[in-house]
């Protein structure tokens, strides 16, 4: 075979391999884009079936029955500022002993970080019971929200007139507005029930049973949540005396 031959049929070999290459690339890409198409579906299929399952359990998810309690606008005494501890008592209820730091979580079984603090039946918070927007202003910002796999049916609450600071309350029964929307309710109206039992088909996200898990944020940073917020999300009025030391409902 002659050189002019030889280079002919080299060219002819790489065209080849040019269009199996090619070949191969576009099958490739079609299995891509059906496998995409695929978990697309199934992502949707699987959020909306959540969403009506919850829209099932909680009917439009209306606001919850208004309970105004009269609210001091001012400064809180600071001993009401005090973080809060397992085991301490928060008025009529105990919190439990998996507080703020990293514990042996309950389900998973390894050392995890949790971010606040939990409050059950056992220290005299039943399922539904009902929960306080908090702050000291004029208005409190609810944002309801669903995290299947962790925090189930949760509301961040942002008071007006405390800018650096946000509260969140998880494991709910039901919020006040629909999952993804916001609306303002008075401080002490109720902006959701307690509870969340997976037993019962709440969507409870990662949960052991009905419980209440409270966490507080400052300048977006997790912090131990503080002894007022607390108190005013579980009995829908301010410790007294709120703007002076000392007082009975004060921590010790």
């Amino acid at each position: 075979m002659n050189n002019s031959n030889l280079e002919t049929t080299l060219a002819r070999l790489d065209q080849k391999i040019d269009a199996i290459a090619n070949d191969l690339d576009a099958q490739w890409e079609a299995r891509k884009a059906k496998a995409t198409e695929g978990f697309v579906l199934f992502a949707v299929i699987g959020s909306c079936g959540l969403l009506a399952y919850h829209h099932a359990l909680h009917p439009l998810l209306n606001k919850v029955a208004i309970t105004p309690t009269q609210q001091v606008i001012g400064a809180i005494a600071p001993d009401l500022e005090k973080p809060v501890k397992g085991g301490d008592k928060i008025g009529q209820f105990e919190l439990g002993m998996r507080d703020f730091g990293y514990h042996k979580h309950p389900i998973h079984g390894y050392v995890k970080f949790h971010n606040g603090i939990d409050l059950g039946q056992a220290g005299g918070l039943p399922e539904n019971s009902q929960l306080y927007a908090p702050g000291t202003g004029t208005k409190t910002k609810v944002t309801c929200l669903l995290q299947a796999s962790g925090a189930g049916l949760y509301a961040i609450l942002e008071p007006d007139n405390l800018t650096d600071r946000q509260f969140m309350a998880m494991h709910l029964n039901k919020c006040a507005f629909k999952i993804g929307e916001s609306g303002y309710l008075k401080p002490g109206e109720v902006f959701g029930l307690s509870g969340g039992d997976p037993a019962k088909g709440a969507i409870a996200g990662t949960s052991t049973g009905p419980h209440l898990h409270w966490s507080e944020k400052k300048s977006g940073e997790w912090v131990v949540p503080k002894y007022w917020p607390l108190f005013q999300v579980l009995h829908g009025q301010l410790p007294s005396p709120p703007l002076s030391r000392g007082g009975q409902d004060a921590p010790k």
